[in-house]
């Protein structure tokens, strides 16, 4: 009996493992190589690099594989209230400080905190609702299921999955994005 016992044990124990969703760790100097597909059918790498992190301020950096940078900048406002996405043309070597509404690669904590207590949000004034993710909306990085929160756009075709974290609910994921690009997180180094 104790060996079944054991045995019962080590078997729920193991599915539980396997199910174990990842959580990627974004840190200052985290280096974010994303995917960005630009409503003409192209598509080109971007790697995201976080300068600076604060609850008071925060510098994202990009590069571009031809070696074009640049930055953005987000004030305590845009990381406490923003609704909406920068999705304005890259513009080598500049610093763009956002406005007060608008955020870069993750969502403010005002639209964290509405996905948790109303399972819905208003992003880029569009309507998201938190969904199950189907098998295939699963999102996945180097083989590994990531830990995401999915919505779901009010016109059904606009999708966004978001890194499961409370302290840096990062854009992982856009899919049918009515106000810009569609981007994919590739990896985090």
């Amino acid at each position: 009996m104790k060996n079944v016992i054991i045995a019962f044990y080590l078997l729920i124990s193991s599915t539980v493992l396997s199910q174990a969703k990842h959580s990627p760790l974004i840190k200052q100097g985290s280096k974010l190589n994303y995917l960005i597909a630009i409503p003409d059918g192209n598509s080109f790498p971007l790697t995201i690099i976080l300068d600076s992190v604060s609850s008071q301020y925060m510098k994202w950096g990009w590069v571009m594989s031809d070696g074009n940078k640049g930055s953005w900048i987000a004030k305590k406002n845009s990381l406490e209230n923003a609704n909406q996405g920068w999705w304005s043309d890259l513009e080598p070597n500049s610093e763009i400080a956002l406005t007060d509404n608008q955020m870069v690669g993750m969502f403010s904590k005002a639209l964290w905190n509405a996905i948790q207590k109303d399972k819905k949000v208003t992003f880029d004034m569009l309507e998201y609702n938190v969904k199950s993710p189907s098998e295939q909306q699963r999102f996945k990085m180097a083989e590994k299921e990531i830990n995401i929160v999915f919505l779901e756009g009010s016109n059904s075709t606009s999708k966004i999955w978001i890194l499961n974290n409370p302290s840096f609910p990062l854009i992982v994921k856009i899919e049918g994005n009515p106000a810009g690009p569609d981007i994919a997180l590739q990896s985090v180094e």
